[in-house]
């Protein structure tokens, strides 16, 4: 089962938002801003992991967005 502890969840949730944030303004370093925060309560293995499967997330969202607007 999963041990998940509220104030991880929290960061967790906080660093997805800010780092999310943070590539809607600059376009990129949502990997760079999530492991600021994420290594504060994950493991660097599954920081690492989230980190490559959200940066796929949050950039094909952004293509899908601008692909939408210029066509």
């Amino acid at each position: 089962m999963l041990n998940i502890v509220p104030i991880d969840l929290a960061i967790l949730l906080a660093g997805a938002f800010v780092a999310a944030f943070v590539t809607g303004l600059a376009g990129f370093a949502f990997g760079m801003v999530a492991a600021a925060i994420w290594l504060h309560a994950l493991t660097p293995i599954q920081a690492t992991a989230l980190i490559a499967a959200y940066v796929l997330l949050v950039q094909g969202y952004a293509e899908v967005e601008i692909s939408r607007w210029s066509g």
